[in-house]
């Protein structure tokens, strides 16, 4: 009970502080002249949007400036002019006729080859270059079902409990 004795007494006091707060806010309040009611203003009222007034702006004084000249420079027609040379038709390397079939051959026979073929193969003979061209294509295909693949790898990949 003794180690209450200090806590109750700052309940006392703060209990008689309030009061006394109190007391003075009533007393601020009967000395208010209470006569007078409060000001009601009237809301503001707005005029309708309408067009601005035109407002007279003075333009600027523009100060002058002189356009400066550009530099001229006369054109002079050169005195000596050399004549033009045309480019010099260049010699085939080649001094043989230009073969008249088309370089696009159909591959439909490969067992017949064309004439300028022939003709190449028979420039690289002396040469001893044994140049084969094979036109042989080997097809790599299979069966292949991709159903039964993804089957056969949702069973190798299943869980294991």
């Amino acid at each position: 009970m003794e180690d209450f004795l200090p806590f109750l007494g700052g309940l006392a006091y703060m209990a008689y502080k309030f009061y006394t707060n109190y007391q003075k806010g009533q007393e601020e309040a009967r000395n208010r002249n209470p006569s007078q009611p409060y000001q009601e203003t009237e809301p503001e009222t707005y005029r309708e949007w309408g067009q601005p007034e035109p407002v007279y702006v003075p333009e600027p004084v523009k100060k002058y400036e002189p356009v400066p000249e550009k530099y001229h420079e006369p054109k002079y027609e050169p005195a000596y002019r050399e004549p033009r040379k045309e480019k010099p038709v260049r010699e085939t390397l080649y001094r043989e006729p230009v073969s008249k079939i088309p370089r696009k051959v159909e591959l439909s026979n490969p067992e017949v080859p064309a004439e300028e073929i022939v003709k190449n193969r028979a420039i690289h003979e002396p040469h001893k270059h044994k140049f084969e061209a094979s036109q042989e294509v080997t097809d790599y295909y299979s069966d292949f079902d991709f159903k039964d693949a993804i089957v056969k790898e949702a069973i190798l990949n299943r869980p294991q409990y």
